[in-house]
C-alpha cells in the first residue's frame, strides 16, 4: 500500500524548495504528550492523533514549477489500512495568483487519479477548518478506499487521509483520526 499512498499524495503537491525536516530541526519532532497522545510536527505545524507511531519520510518531486518537497507521516495497520499525514509549501505567488478552490481541487484530482482508471466519489464538499478552507472528501477505486481532508494554510496544502482494503473506514477510526488534526501555528 506505501507505494499507492506516495502516488496519491505527489500528484498534487507544490513546495518552493522547502528546506529537509532534518535542515528544519523535527529530528524530535515525534513528541508524544502524556495528556493527548498526539503526534507534534514542530517543522509541519500541526498536531495528530494516529493510531499508532508514524513513519516520516520526505520526497522532492520534480514539477514544471521545479521541485517540490513533501513531508509525510504514515502509520499502515497491517496491509490493509493506513493513516496519513503529508505537507508542502506551495510557492507563494501561485498561490497569490490562484484561489484556494482551485488549489485544493488540484489535491483532490491527485488522490482520486491514484484510485485507478474509474474512481467513484460519493462525497465531495468545500470545508473550513477554523479560518482556513479545505475539502472533505470519499472515494475508492480498485478495493481501496479513502477519506480524506486537505486544508490550505496560507500557502502550505496539508493533506490528510484513512485508506482501507474494501471498506470505507469506521466513522469511529475516521473522526479520531481527521478529527484530532490541529495546525498549531
Amino acid at each position: 500500500m506505501v507505494p499507492f499512498m506516495l502516488l496519491a499524495l505527489t500528484a498534487c503537491n507544490k513546495d518552493d524548495g522547502a528546506k529537509t525536516p532534518e535542515e528544519e530541526g523535527t529530528a524530535t519532532e515525534e513528541e508524544t504528550s502524556a495528556e493527548s497522545d498526539a503526534f507534534v510536527s514542530e517543522a509541519g505545524k500541526f498536531s495528530i492523533v494516529f493510531p499508532g507511531e508514524p513513519v516520516e519520510s520526505s520526497q522532492a518531486i520534480p514539477t514544471a514549477a521545479g521541485d517540490i518537497m513533501m513531508y509525510m507521516y504514515m502509520y499502515e495497520e497491517g496491509v490493509t489500512q493506513a493513516f496519513m499525514v503529508s505537507y508542502s509549501d506551495y510557492p507563494a505567488d501561485l498561490v497569490a495568483a490562484s484561489d484556494s478552490k482551485t488549489l485544493l481541487d488540484g489535491g483532490k484530482e491527485g488522490q482520486l487519479g491514484a484510485l485507478g482508471t474509474a474512481p467513484v466519489l460519493d462525497k465531495d464538499e468545500y470545508i473550513k477548518m477554523g479560518e482556513f478552507d479545505g475539502t472533505y472528501m470519499k472515494a475508492y477505486g480498485d478495493g481501496l478506499y479513502t477519506v480524506s481532508k486537505t486544508v490550505l494554510a496560507g500557502n502550505r496544502l496539508y493533506q490528510l487521509l484513512v485508506m482501507k482494503d474494501g471498506s470505507y473506514p469506521t466513522q469511529e477510526e475516521e473522526d479520531s483520526f481527521l478529527g484530532s488534526f490541529e495546525i498549531t501555528e
